[in-house]
């Protein structure tokens, strides 16, 4: 369960144990990985129904959201909000889950899919966000300015 860095300069590679505890013990996988818009944070979604946020180039894990369900079998797909305030999360049951990151608590599911969302991104600018799931559907779900919803 380790993180590589590698520099492109001259190809070092610094090794960064993502485990809290520091054992080599293997508990997940990490199947997707996105860094925060402003680069202090990696968001890493793993196998085991968890996405760990660490601290770059460090072994600080600095928060675990929970909430998705998600397998070895799986392919997640989680991205940041671009304030940085919020990730959304795909699970294996048809979800879009909303983390607050501050409080790690889930904020919103999103559903309608009714197969498995393979992917999601959300849109620089605009309050949008697009997922598109094996139900062989693209949706766009879109920010209530007055209900802040």
């Amino acid at each position: 369960n380790y993180l590589n860095y590698i520099q492109l300069r001259d190809f070092s590679i610094s090794r960064v144990n993502m485990n809290a505890t520091g054992d080599d013990h293997v508990s997940f996988t990490a199947m997707y990985i996105e860094c925060s818009p402003s680069g202090n944070h990696l968001l890493v979604q793993t196998d085991k129904d968890r996405i760990i946020v660490m601290r770059t180039h460090t072994n600080i894990q600095s928060k675990n959201l929970y909430g998705t369900v998600n397998n070895e079998l799986s392919q997640p797909r989680a991205t940041w909000h671009p304030s940085g305030k919020y990730i959304y999360g795909t699970s294996q049951n048809n979800i879009i889950f909303t983390w607050d990151v501050l409080t790690e608590e889930v904020k919103y599911r999103l559903y309608g899919h009714t197969g498995y969302p393979r992917d999601l991104s959300y849109h620089p600018t605009k309050e949008v966000l697009f997922t598109c799931s094996y139900d062989k559907t693209l949706r766009i779900w879109g920010v209530d300015k007055e209900n802040n919803e």
